[in-house]
């Protein structure tokens, strides 16, 4: 393989939040919290709903902090059925299979920066212009569990070669392997 377009595998740590008034064990939250990206070096990522034990239907969110200029591949995750709009602008509705519930890949992305990257930061927010102008945050639809409906829900950020401090300080985080994100993504 070409040292130029070489794959930057990173660890994965991701992180956890509780909203325990609704039962929801879940953020959005990218692979980790730190990445170091170089020019003409491939960077993977992703986006996970983590550790939901009630059942998700729809996410909706985007990611600000892609530099427009990176060439930049947004994959779905095995239980996404459609996609609208776009995660790195305005932002997306992602529609999954089915009531999913665990850790749910929802895309994994991967970067080719052309120029010197500059320290920044990745964030999951919500979307522009809200489905609904209540959540303006990342939210999901809950369509099983004590109270079904649409729930806001923290979104991640990952630091980029050490921009804007410490994005990790979130008190529950929980370390899985490079090949357990991997796996996520599997049919």
């Amino acid at each position: 393989m070409s040292r130029l377009f070489r794959h930057t595998l990173l660890g994965a740590a991701v992180l956890s939040c509780i909203d325990a008034s609704r039962a929801i064990a879940t953020c959005l939250v990218f692979g980790s919290c730190m990445y170091e990206f170089q020019p003409l070096v491939q960077n993977a990522y992703s986006v996970i709903v983590v550790g939901s034990p009630v059942g998700i239907s729809t996410v909706e969110f985007r990611i600000d902090g892609v530099d427009p200029t990176w060439v930049t591949v947004v994959t779905p995750g095995p239980t996404v059925t459609s996609v609208t709009g776009d995660p790195l602008g305005a932002g997306c509705v992602v529609t999954l299979t089915s009531c999913e519930s665990g850790d749910i890949p929802i895309f994994s992305i991967t970067s080719l920066p052309i120029a010197t990257v500059t320290p920044h930061v990745l964030r999951v927010l919500g979307l522009a212009t809200p489905t609904d102008p209540q959540f303006a945050c990342p939210n999901v639809i809950v369509c099983n569990g004590p109270m079904p409906g649409r729930v806001c829900l923290p979104g991640g950020c990952a630091t980029v070669n050490g921009g804007g401090g410490s994005c990790c300080s979130v008190d529950a985080t929980q370390s899985l392997s490079w090949s357990r994100v991997q796996s996520l993504f599997r049919d």
